[in-house]
């Protein structure tokens, strides 16, 4: 039952991210983009560019490990989620640029990144106390060859949040 808690709140809490970071790339594009630079979009076109944002957002924070709460610090997580959304930011901007037959201002595209960025370390500072909060270190026994300072390895690395040795 632990496992299961554990493993639905992770999902929840990640859910929570794609939603929380896809509003201000919304709001720049619906701000802006559609009434400003008048790119069409209809409403398909709207959902089906923002979703593809949430995919290329998803696709490069797996790949950059950007949602592991349990194991990485939280700059860690910062710098991971923000290498993700700078990369499907920039395939944003060529996808919008290809749809308005010119190139359009970027400027409301790095707001939203600021922003972007700003939610992303909230999330993960939030999501991180809450997670050791909840869930306690695991007793684990470390079989080691040489005689070395576990205890501080693990406070360098900041596993022992994780885990109790």
């Amino acid at each position: 039952m632990e496992k299961l808690k554990h493993k639905v709140w992770l999902r929840a809490a990640v859910l929570l991210n794609f939603i929380l970071l896809t509003l201000p790339f919304v709001w720049s594009l619906y701000g802006y983009y559609i009434y400003g630079e008048r790119v069409l979009l209809f409403r398909k076109g709207f959902y089906l560019v923002v979703a593809l944002f949430v995919i290329l957002y998803v696709a490069f924070g797996h790949t950059y490990n950007a949602f592991s709460v349990s194991y990485s610090r939280i700059s860690e997580m910062v710098y991971s989620q923000g290498l993700a959304l700078l990369f499907a930011n920039c395939v944003m901007y060529i996808v919008l640029s290809l749809l308005s037959l010119r190139f359009v201002n970027g400027l409301p595209l790095l707001l939203s990144f600021a922003g972007e960025l700003l939610l992303a370390g909230i999330w993960s500072f939030l999501t991180q106390r809450l997670y050791f909060s909840m869930f306690r270190a695991s007793k684990t026994a470390v079989v080691y060859e040489e005689a070395r300072d576990i205890e501080g390895l693990l406070m360098e690395s900041g596993l022992n949040k994780k885990f109790d040795v």
